[in-house]
């Protein structure tokens, strides 16, 4: 319900250019806090409510592990804060490339190294998917030889380097993030290929899912003994699939491809303002980005991540209204 009001809300405030530049300042801020915090961590651990988080919920296990500490600043869980750290490289790295005011660009571009920093720092590997996902649909998107050609380099260099190459691997956050570029030798893939073998024999006999906030039984072997829980979603469509089965994933997935396809539009052939033009081809890629993501994690269905998602569709479904506001301001 929250979802769907903001929603609503997003669709009727975000239709004015200097609201869209507020809410990149904004965003940016919030992004600094979240960094000062990340490097708190750092540096002087983790607080007294952080540590009573980490030792109730069992979450030690999945945050500080043998490749090091995933830190998660402000957000609910490094997942989560790998992800929307991802996206905000990737939204502002685009952004400050193409801002003319100089001092915007190198506040852009900072929250953009904050960002690849946190990402980095979160030990989400699934979160770098996000920046090469969107930099390859900015490559469809911008229409310019010069620059599909640049950033595709650039994204080439990128999973080369990490596919590739060995470089690097005595820092941690490399090379945790490496190997989601090798997936077949990471255990916690493997576990995950496995859960969602069981997950497609449970739902052969259920095409509809086991309902809203349901979960799939399982018996876990601790010792030598059984004890009851679930089979884990491990990603936003895996619990998508075993709530609504089959028929609901591919609605799901259906309505995501229009909504997308309908964002390209817009921003390919209804905006004219060239700065406006690479700002929503930004959130249009960091959107895209998110869903890819969704596979691995389910920060596109946790706040703030799914707030500045639902802000960018607002923003460039309102495209062509605040092209025309822009275009009238600059006749006058």
């Amino acid at each position: 319900m929250e979802t769907f009001v903001l929603y609503i809300v997003s669709s009727l405030l975000a239709d004015k250019p200097k609201t869209l530049k507020i809410g990149l300042i904004t965003v940016g801020v919030f992004v600094s806090i979240a960094f000062f915090k990340l490097w708190w961590q750092k540096h002087f651990g983790f607080d007294y409510a952080e540590r009573e988080w980490l030792v109730s919920s069992d979450s030690w296990r999945t945050h500080i592990i043998n490749t090091g500490i995933r830190y998660f600043s402000i957000f609910t869980d490094a997942s989560n804060f790998g992800a929307c750290m991802g996206l905000i490289t990737l939204v502002y790295t685009i952004i400050g490339i193409h801002t003319r005011n100089k001092r915007l660009l190198y506040y852009y571009l900072a929250v953009a190294l904050m960002g690849l920093i946190g990402m980095f720092m979160s030990g989400t590997r699934g979160a770098i998917i996000i920046p090469i996902a969107g930099t390859a649909l900015y490559c469809l998107l911008c229409k310019n030889i010069k620059i599909f050609a640049t950033t595709a380099l650039i994204g080439i260099l990128v999973v080369s380097f990490f596919s590739l190459t060995n470089i690097g691997e005595g820092n941690a956050f490399i090379r945790r993030m490496r190997t989601a570029f090798r997936p077949t030798e990471d255990a916690s893939f493997n576990v995950r290929v496995e859960n969602r073998k069981e997950v497609a024999a449970y739902l052969e006999k259920h095409p509809w899912g086991v309902g809203i906030n349901e979960s799939i039984p399982k018996l876990w072997k601790r010792g030598d003994i059984y004890e009851e829980g679930t089979l884990p979603p491990d990603s936003y469509y895996v619990r998508i699939w075993i709530q609504t089965g089959y028929m609901g994933l591919n609605l799901y997935l259906a309505i995501l491809v229009v909504v997308l396809l309908r964002c390209c539009y817009i921003v390919m052939f209804r905006i004219k303002n060239k700065e406006l033009y690479h700002i929503l081809a930004a959130m249009t890629c960091g959107v895209f980005g998110v869903w890819i993501n969704g596979y691995t994690g389910e920060a596109m269905n946790t706040a703030p991540t799914d707030f500045l998602v639902i802000a960018s569709l607002a923003f460039i479904m309102n495209g062509p209204y605040i092209d025309k506001q822009i275009t009238q301001e600059k006749s006058i």
